[in-house]
C-alpha cells in the first residue's frame, strides 16, 4: 500500500531538519575548534553561515570569540552577515573588541560601529572597559565611532574607562569633548568610578583636566569619601587639594573623617590629612556616633590620642 503524500512530505521535513540541526552543531563545534577545513566543507555543503543558536547569538559571534581571523573572513565570504543581532541586539563586533584584527576585518566589511544593543552599549563603550584598549578605543573613533555616545545607565565612555582605563584612552576620550563631569542614572562620574577601583593615575589626571570632586554620588559619597574608603592615600591628597565638600555625609551619616578611623586600615596619614583640611572632628552620623567613638571601640589607642589632641569630645 502506498504510504499518502503528506506523511511521506513530514517523513522527508523531518529528515532534512534533523540533517540541518546535525551539521548546525557540527559548524558551532568547527568554529570553536578553529577548524578552517571542517567549516569549509560545511558552508560548501550548504550550511547556513548565520545560524544562530538558542539565545540568537550568530556564528560569526562565535568565531570573534573562539577563532580566528581567517574563520572569521570565511564565513563573511561565504555569506555571514557582519551586522546580525542577536536577541539582545548585540553584533559581531561588540564581541570582537578584544581583538584589533578582528575589529579591523568586521569594519572593512562594514560592520556598523554604532550599532546599539538592547542596553544601550555601542561597540565603542564596550572596548572603552578594559586596560589597554586604547588601540581598539582609537579605531573605532577613527572609523567614525561616536565619541559621545551613551548607553541606558547614561554611561558615557570616559565613565566606564575609567574604572580600568589608562591613562591615554582617558586623554583619547577627553580630548573629543567627553562630559568629564557627566552622571549616570547611578550617581556615578568617571572620577568616581577611578576612585572606587583604585585607578589612581587616573584619578589624578581626571582632577588635572578639571573633574569635580565635590558631585555627591551613589549613597552620598564624593570622590573624597570613596578615596578614602579604599585607602589611596595619593588619591586622597591629591582630592583635597581641589574639594571644598571635606565634611560631606554619606549613607547613615558618615562623613570621609569617620570612614577613616573606621575602615580596617585606619590610616594615620589619611586621618592626619583630612585635620589639617579642617575637616570637623566633632560631627556626628546619624546613630550619635563621631570619629572619636569609632576609634575608642576600635582601641586604636595611637588614633585616639591624635582626635584628642586635635579637639575631639
Amino acid at each position: 500500500m502506498r504510504k499518502p503524500a503528506f506523511i511521506v512530505f513530514l517523513f522527508i521535513s523531518s529528515i532534512s531538519a534533523l540533517n540541518a540541526q546535525t551539521s548546525a552543531l557540527k559548524i558551532f563545534e568547527a568554529v570553536k575548534t578553529n577548524d578552517l577545513k571542517e567549516v569549509k566543507s560545511l558552508l560548501e555543503k550548504g550550511t547556513d553561515p548565520n545560524i544562530a543558536d538558542e539565545d540568537g547569538d550568530l556564528l560569526l559571534m562565535y568565531a570573534t570569540m573562539y577563532s580566528s581571523v581567517e574563520c572569521m573572513a570565511l564565513l563573511i565570504e561565504k555569506g555571514s552577515n557582519v551586522n546580525a543581532k542577536n536577541k539582545i541586539d548585540e553584533t559581531a563586533l561588540m564581541w570582537a573588541v578584544h581583538d584589533l584584527a578582528k575589529i579591523k576585518l568586521l569594519i572593512q566589511h562594514g560592520a556598523d560601529v554604532n550599532a546599539k544593543a538592547k542596553t544601550g552599549n555601542t561597540p565603542l563603550l564596550i572596548a572603552s572597559v578594559g586596560y589597554g584598549k586604547y588601540d581598539a578605543v582609537k579605531l573605532l573613533i577613527d572609523k567614525e565611532a561616536d565619541a559621545l555616545a551613551v548607553n541606558n545607565q547614561k554611561e558615557n565612555a570616559l565613565i566606564r574607562a575609567a574604572l580600568f582605563g589608562d591613562t591615554a584612552t582617558i586623554s583619547l576620550l577627553l580630548n573629543k569633548g567627553i562630559n568629564i563631569n557627566a552622571l549616570t542614572t547611578d550617581s556615578l562620574t568617571a572620577l568616581l568610578n577611578a576612585t572606587f577601583n583604585v585607578n589612581t593615575p587616573v584619578v589624578l589626571q581626571l582632577l588635572q583636566r578639571g573633574a569635580d570632586p565635590d558631585i555627591v554620588g551613589t549613597l552620598g559619597l564624593t570622590a573624597l569619601s570613596s578615596a578614602v574608603t579604599y585607602n589611596d592615600v595619593v588619591s586622597v591628597k591629591a582630592i583635597l587639594k581641589k574639594a571644598k565638600k571635606i565634611n560631606q555625609k554619606g549613607v547613615a551619616g558618615i562623613t570621609p573623617l569617620m570612614w577613616a578611623v573606621y575602615n580596617e586600615h585606619d590610616n594615620v596619614e589619611i586621618i592626619k590629612a583630612l585635620l589639617e583640611k579642617g575637616a570637623d572632628i566633632n560631627l556626628k552620623a546619624d546613630d550619635g556616633s563621631t570619629a572619636l567613638s569609632w576609634a575608642l571601640k576600635k582601641g586604636n589607642t595611637g588614633t585616639v590620642a591624635l582626635l584628642k589632641e586635635a579637639g575631639a569630645k
